[in-house]
């Protein structure tokens, strides 16, 4: 898992998403077009695709990663054995049906993303200002997909957390981290980041790459 997933081979989007929403798919710029780091982010959630799953208030939101397997990947092939992951997992269509809940979610307007891609339920925080608008955007879930994602999401005991220094891997009780409006530990270094502010850039990308993580 974890190759980088874009819809369109093209420059990356430069521009802030129009609107802020719960259930739009926005992008993550690469962590070398930011001035400022995330220090308690892993260099793997950037460069990605993210969907918008919370906004406790501004100028910060809650994102999932919008993920692609490798060539040879499935959630019945190689993470077959791994029920956990496979949890964690909810496809987008076209991507087949996950195999375990039969959850297909729907972008709106009935629009197909164009790889075939999971939304990967593992919570991070990050500015609103980083944020840039997709190709071909906006994209968003449709309605009833979120909901559906809203209740996958409340079944879970806890909501694993996208943390550096704990393997990626971060347990937050759901009670905890809903309404909030940082992550525990960002600390002074994220205040700072945010007055330093964000560097737009256009990130070329080279063709034939993924676009998803």
């Amino acid at each position: 898992m974890d190759a980088p997933s874009h819809p369109h081979m093209a420059p990356a989007p430069k521009y802030r998403p129009p609107t802020i929403a719960r259930g739009a798919i926005v992008w993550l710029p690469a962590k070398r077009f930011i001035t400022a780091r995330l220090h308690h982010l892993p260099s793997e959630v950037f460069d990605h695709p993210v969907l918008i799953f919370n906004i406790p208030s501004t100028p910060r939101v809650d994102v999932f990663l919008v993920t692609s397997f490798h060539t040879g990947e499935s959630l019945i092939g190689r993470f077959q054995t791994d029920p956990d992951f496979r949890r964690r997992q909810l496809p987008i269509a076209p991507a087949p049906q996950h195999p375990d809940n039969g959850v297909l979610l729907a972008l709106a307007g009935g629009r197909l993303w164009p790889k075939e891609s999971y939304v990967s339920i593992k919570l991070f925080t990050v500015p609103v200002s980083v944020l840039r608008e997709e190709q071909q955007g906006p994209w968003a879930l449709s309605p009833a997909s979120l909901r559906v994602l809203d209740d996958v999401v409340a079944e879970m005991p806890c909501m694993p957390t996208w943390k550096r220094g704990s393997a990626g891997l971060e347990e937050a009780v759901l009670s905890e981290w809903l309404g909030k409006s940082k992550v525990e530990g960002e600390g002074d270094d994220v205040r700072k980041e945010e007055e330093e502010g964000w560097v737009t850039v256009l990130r070329k990308r080279k063709r034939g790459l993924s676009v998803s993580s």
